[in-house]
């Protein structure tokens, strides 16, 4: 069995890989300074840690992209890669939240570490709110927009939302909410629900999640959805 070590990459918050059809594992995540994206890439989870990383894209001075560049996800489908990220136009923190929204980057180079990046600009969805921690996923034929985002009509930090894609950078139709923070432990300090991951196994969609304040409160859960009911229950870390 193999044993990694912990951290695999220290330094290194919001973690993303992606095991791409070339074999190569591709691995992303936040950086100290919130001020760039990076990219690296091994034959080899292991090889990760290694693995030299290259800066694809850095935060501008001003506007929107300028602060806090958070929880990057590295995608590929269409034929073309897709990073969504969440930045925000200032570090202030107004009513306990900071001021991030969603943005998309997208590569039609075939190595996305040497490749253009395109700035598509924010994701735009009906809330105009704190919003962050994007990811995607393919569910018969369709693509999918999955995020975390504020609800000033709904008491709490975050909620889990849902919608199809029109294009890597444009949701169709009206977003869904798939949970609010609601069970004991998924409100712990704040009332969170935030950063969620698809797992896709027997033709059924799981969807684990984190939970309250990024304290020693913070928890992991995992949901399944069955006609329109959540099903959630914490995750055990051995």
């Amino acid at each position: 069995m193999t044993v990694f070590p912990n951290p695999l990459i220290e330094q290194r918050a919001d973690p993303y890989i992606h095991l791409h059809q070339d074999g190569w594992y591709y691995f992303i995540a936040s950086v100290p300074e919130y001020d760039r994206l990076e990219l690296r890439r091994a034959q080899t989870l292991e090889q990760l840690a290694d693995a030299k990383p290259v800066t694809i894209w850095r935060k501008p001075e001003n506007g929107p992209m300028s602060h806090l560049i958070w929880a990057p996800e590295l995608h590929f489908f269409n034929g073309q890669w897709v990073i969504y990220f969440a930045a925000a136009h200032s570090p202030e923190i107004k009513e306990a939240l900071f001021q991030h929204r969603m943005f998309a980057l997208t590569c039609n180079d075939a190595d996305p570490l040497s490749g253009n990046w395109i700035e598509r600009g924010r994701v735009i969805t009906p809330l105009d709110t704190f919003s962050l921690d994007a990811t995607s996923f393919e569910y018969q034929g369709k693509r999918y927009y999955l995020w975390a985002q504020k609800d000033p009509e709904i008491y709490g930090n975050s909620n889990l939302y849902l919608a199809e894609l029109e294009n890597a950078w444009t949701i169709k139709g009206q977003p869904v909410m798939l949970s609010k923070p609601e069970l004991e432990w998924e409100t712990c300090g704040f009332w969170v629900n935030e950063g969620p991951a698809v797992i896709r196994r027997g033709g059924r969609v799981f969807i684990t999640y984190s939970a309250s304040a990024t304290d020693e409160n913070y928890c992991m859960g995992a949901a399944m959805g069955e006609r329109r009911r959540r099903h959630s229950r914490r995750l055990s870390v051995a």
